[in-house]
């Protein structure tokens, strides 16, 4: 299966979601995504500067220092309520650039919502540690 078609799979399964982007933290650029036809690449781009913001810039940061234990642990979920969108964010936990960046309306429910794209998320990681060990 594709990284295109497992976004894809994900929206279909949760159309409250408006967009899903697989993401690469260290460049900011989206590398595949699913999302609603008349969406801006203005849109695509700002979701893929916040997720690196709220993984690994700055107030990924302010969240360790105040939250965490082990400030010095990354922040590999995060999610952003705003009235009129919900972002939700995974960096991979083993500290790479790769990140599953989603924006949703508020009517997502978010337990299951992000159950099932962090599930998502792994599915395209190993598929994507499979092709480079093969």
């Amino acid at each position: 299966m594709s990284i295109k078609q497992e976004l894809d799979q994900l929206r279909q399964r949760f159309p409250d979601c408006m967009i899903a982007g697989f993401t690469d933290l260290s460049t900011g650029m989206v590398l595949s995504a699913s999302h609603q036809e008349n969406l801006r690449q203005e849109h695509l781009d700002a979701l893929c500067a916040t997720g690196a913001d709220m993984l690994r810039g700055d107030t990924s940061c302010a969240i360790a220092e105040s939250l965490s234990p082990d400030p010095d642990a990354p922040i590999v979920e995060a999610v952003l309520l705003n009235p009129n969108e919900v972002g939700i964010f995974f960096s991979a936990p083993d500290h790479g650039v790769d990140a599953l960046c989603c924006a949703c309306t508020p009517a997502i429910p978010i337990a299951r919502f992000t159950d099932a794209a962090r599930e998502s998320f792994m599915t395209i990681l190993a598929v994507l540690s499979e092709r480079k060990a093969g």
